[in-house]
């Protein structure tokens, strides 16, 4: 009897976040086009999805209206999420067989109906393969403003200034999307990128739990909801199509082959990840300790075959691309506008337009930045060599990350706490559980971000 009340409770909290997400997604249609936000809104986004889903003319809502909603959608969602943990936690009780399917219809729901009103970055992915299939242009060498000028409906949306701060495996896997889908228009590509965070998600929270079994059976369930119902990889995955989901689920999913002996696929995964985004970068390091203590008699060969396998993907994708110096000249550029302060368009993190600014104070600005990242990442380096506490690293990624995310980030988004929830989520010691308050703490602020007007 106590049994069957836990799981209704359970569900109860199941229901109230995704039908809060789910919410979430159909009022971004009534956004009223007076709308800002820090972040910048994207209207272009919103009409593009309207135009595409929406049969009828759709009357906004009033700005007051519109936040409010939106506000007590988030709030909703939490709440939500924290019952599922709760009780979860407290009594070790999941969903069974059904939290997978559960999981996986959320993120389809929001993939199919979320438009990206809060980011246009799912546009500049789309927009990357577009140049390089129908215009033959690579984006390391040229901008979505050029194929804007062409009036390509992608560089329309983001007429990103510089070219593009992603990793080869992603330009080449946008590239072989847009490829694949042929004749399909710009929001066939934008929805399956969208599908594709969906499918990363599951990954991701499938990837978790095997991680968590390692270290303690009992959370692994616990691992499996707290990632995919949480409501960042929710809203900022398959709701805005960001990467960063695809990005921690091969991490993950590399981490827990490595904990299943099988190293050398483990390596490649994580290798893929990096070719995404370079901040999984600072996870290897610690994989390479680990793999030692696992390995002390093949300590060389080993770590050189594990190193070796982490940086092909990237290495080759960059002879593909045949980008030499040009290689990070695009994170550069959007690097040094985010340090001027100068106002861009639509997800400025990714993006936006880029204007010259004085290489001198921005060096001036990154340096002291750069150090406190060195020092923190010098300390836990430490701490993962020395420490006897099974899978310190993981602890470790998570603080570094949320490091990096509050300090050396110029601008921090709501999407980047996929990084530290990734690692903090699959721990539920006494380390897991500060460190994931944090991460929620966090990402309550910037997801509130949404919510605040942008005065001009």
């Amino acid at each position: 009897m106590f049994e069957r009340m836990r799981r209704t409770w359970l569900l109860v909290g199941v229901l109230v976040l995704t039908g809060s997400v789910i919410g979430l997604a159909i009022v971004q249609y009534l956004m009223p086009p007076s709308f800002d936000n820090p972040p910048a809104a994207n209207h272009a986004g919103v009409v593009h999805f309207r135009t595409v889903i929406s049969a009828a003319d759709v009357t906004p809502l009033s700005v007051p209206a519109f936040l409010w909603i939106f506000r007590l959608l988030l709030a909703a969602a939490w709440i939500g999420y924290g019952m599922i943990l709760s009780i979860a936690y407290r009594y070790g009780t999941g969903i069974g067989r059904y939290s997978l399917p559960i999981i996986g219809g959320c993120a389809l729901a929001m993939a199919l109906l979320f438009p990206p009103s809060l980011s246009s970055d799912v546009y500049a992915y789309a927009g990357w393969g577009r140049m390089a299939v129908l215009y033959d242009l690579s984006p390391y060498f040229h901008t979505l403003r050029s194929v804007a000028e062409l009036g390509d409906p992608a560089g329309l949306i983001a007429p990103v200034g510089a070219s593009t701060t992603h990793g080869p495996v992603w330009i080449a896997l946008v590239t072989a999307l847009v490829s694949g889908l042929g004749g399909a228009g710009l929001w066939v590509q934008v929805v399956a990128l969208k599908l594709l965070a969906g499918v990363a998600l599951l990954v991701a929270a499938i990837s978790g739990r095997e991680i968590a079994r390692f270290y303690d059976p009992r959370r692994a369930d616990l691992a499996l909801l707290a990632i995919g119902f949480n409501p960042v990889f929710l809203i900022e995955g398959p709701g805005n199509g960001h990467n960063d989901v695809l990005m921690v689920a091969l991490m993950l999913a590399g981490i827990a082959l490595c904990q299943k002996r099988r190293p050398r696929i483990g390596h490649l995964l994580v290798g893929l990840s990096i070719g995404i985004k370079f901040v999984t970068a600072a996870v290897v390091p610690w994989l390479l300790i680990e793999l030692v203590r696992q390995r002390p008699h093949r300590r060389l060969a080993a770590t050189a075959l594990a190193l070796g396998l982490t940086l092909a993907p990237t290495l080759i994708g960059y002879a593909a691309f045949r980008v030499h110096t040009n290689a990070l000249a695009g994170i550069k550029a959007v690097f040094e506008h985010q340090l001027a302060g100068m106002e861009g368009t639509a997800s400025t993190a990714e993006s936006g337009s880029i204007a010259t600014s004085s290489t001198a104070s921005v060096s001036a600005s990154i340096l002291p930045r750069v150090g406190v990242l060195l020092v923190v990442y010098a300390v836990l380096s430490l701490a993962v060599w020395r420490s006897s506490v099974a899978g310190m690293y993981l602890s470790c990624w998570a603080l570094f990350t949320l490091t990096l995310i509050v300090i050396g980030a110029p601008v921090a988004f709501a999407w980047y706490m996929i990084w530290p929830f990734s690692a903090s989520l699959v721990r539920w010691d006494k380390y897991g559980i500060i460190i994931s308050s944090a991460c929620a703490v966090l990402s309550i602020f910037l997801l509130g971000r949404y919510t605040v007007l942008y005065l001009r």
